[in-house]
């Protein structure tokens, strides 16, 4: 499906350019952009990125069937989808976020060992639930896109809080410089913003239309994290283990930033 532009510079000029012609837009010049006719809409460019997982060159190999832009402040069916998915990506975050935030702990306390040079002994027991408040989308972006597989690409904005069930503690016990300890630290709240995708590809010709869903972020997202019960460690555990659960709970998002991702299998796809 071509793209009719009209670009708002030296005059405007309306004229019909191919998707691989997006490469070549200046992304801070406001265009007019109309899908299939009809009166041309002013918007700015930056407003209907492509999404980076899929680059020009890609454009240039397969056809950009048709495209859409949602700005309304929330679409409840996508949301739907994802509340329903939510049991199982939970169940999977939780189990992927424990394993890393104790690999990336006892690295820290390792660390510690050695560049500050005093003794800590300890053990973690880590209880992690990320709870049932699912993120809220907004302002969704579709592609249809064609070629070696059919798929449609949706892209939002996506923001989460700690909510219901949430719930993440640490169970310390062991001796610091010689001083036992056994205290609980934890995190209160959080809150999570960034831009997600879902790939439902390959477009099937039975129900339930696609074969699987691909969940990911664009980049890495923003994590804010309220932590207690760190005066109850003390000074010189306290830093190592915030900075062993920010870099455990920063590896596991960065597994879902593209190219990693999830992908939950939904049908059998036939053979070619």
């Amino acid at each position: 499906m071509n793209f009719f532009c009209g670009c708002l510079q030296g005059g405007k000029q309306h004229e019909i350019i191919e998707p691989a012609g997006l490469a070549n837009l200046d992304s801070n010049v406001p265009i007019e952009i109309s899908r299939g006719g009809g009166d041309l809409e002013e918007v700015d460019i930056g407003t209907v990125p492509l999404p980076p997982t899929i680059s020009f060159e890609d454009l240039e190999k397969s056809k950009l069937v048709q495209g859409h832009v949602d700005q309304t402040d929330s679409l409840g069916w996508v949301n739907f989808l994802l509340q329903s998915a939510w049991p199982r990506f939970r169940a999977a975050a939780n189990t992927l976020g424990k394993e890393l935030v104790g690999r990336e702990l006892t690295e820290a306390i390792r660390s510690s060992k050695e560049k500050l040079g005093f003794k800590i002994d300890v053990d973690f027991d880590i209880t992690l639930d990320i709870g049932n408040n699912p993120p809220v989308l907004k302002n969704v972006n579709a592609l249809h896109l064609t070629g070696a597989s059919e798929g449609i690409e949706l892209s939002a904005s996506l923001a989460m809080t700690s909510g219901e069930g949430f719930h993440f503690e640490l169970g310390i016990s062991g001796t610091v410089s010689g001083l036992a300890v056994n205290p609980t630290v934890g995190v209160s709240e959080f809150t999570l913003d960034g831009h997600a995708c879902a790939l439902l590809a390959p477009l099937i010709d039975k129900i339930p239309v696609f074969g699987g869903c691909k969940l990911y972020f664009l980049d890495i997202p923003d994590l804010n994290l309220h932590f207690f019960g760190l005066k109850s460690v003390g000074k010189l555990l306290g830093p190592v283990i915030v900075s062993g659960v920010q870099a455990g709970l920063q590896k596991v998002l960065n597994s879902f930033v593209v190219p990693g991702g999830i992908y939950v299998p939904v049908a059998t796809v036939p053979p070619p």
